[in-house]
């Protein structure tokens, strides 16, 4: 119950809905109030680079996210013919949420729909990971990571996307793009 204030502070967040405290702003009210290795862990968690994250408490997170990058990319080598080596990225313990998830994306039609769906996920896991012990670090650092996937859905543009993917498959058809 370390961070009790902080972790009570905070406005909820939902995956799909605009936070209404950004990244920078979160970094900004933990100034204070968490001990400086805590705030760098934070900070590499708010700048996308969990890997320098050297708190032990991330560390399930981290191997169920490896997991589930895996299972996807192994089921994209498979549609493509290709192999994928899962031991390139290895991870400890067994999530078995991971693979039955990224099974069940993968046949969405949607791209959006699939990112969502594995995106749920993580926002269980970091669920999970922000219970015990409540308000201790792992909640601040949990708080993080779901507070970069909901910007990360609010910045989302459909209308960009679809220009972005028309380009794609332009490029693909004029044999530009392997």
């Amino acid at each position: 119950m370390e961070y009790v204030y902080l972790v009570a502070s905070l406005p909820a967040l939902e995956l799909t809905t605009a936070p209404r405290i950004s990244s920078a702003e979160l970094l900004a009210s933990s100034g204070g109030v968490l001990r400086p290795d805590h705030r760098e862990d934070l900070r590499a968690v708010l700048e996308d680079r969990p890997a320098d994250v050297r708190a032990a408490e991330l560390r399930s997170y981290l191997d169920a996210e490896t997991q589930l990058r895996n299972a996807v990319a192994s089921l994209r080598a498979a549609r493509a013919g290709a192999g994928y080596d899962a031991g390139a990225h290895p991870t400890a313990g067994f999530d078995a949420r991971c693979a039955g998830v990224a099974e069940r994306a993968m046949e969405l039609d949607d791209p959006r729909e699939r990112e969502l769906a594995l995106d749920r996920l993580r926002w269980t896991l970091l669920d999970e990971l922000a219970v015990a012990p409540p308000f201790g670090f792992q909640a601040v650092l949990a708080y993080g990571l779901k507070l970069r996937l909901a910007e990360k859905w609010a910045a989302m543009d459909e209308a960009e996307g679809l220009r972005v993917a028309a380009g794609i498959s332009e490029a693909v058809l004029a044999g530009s793009v392997a």
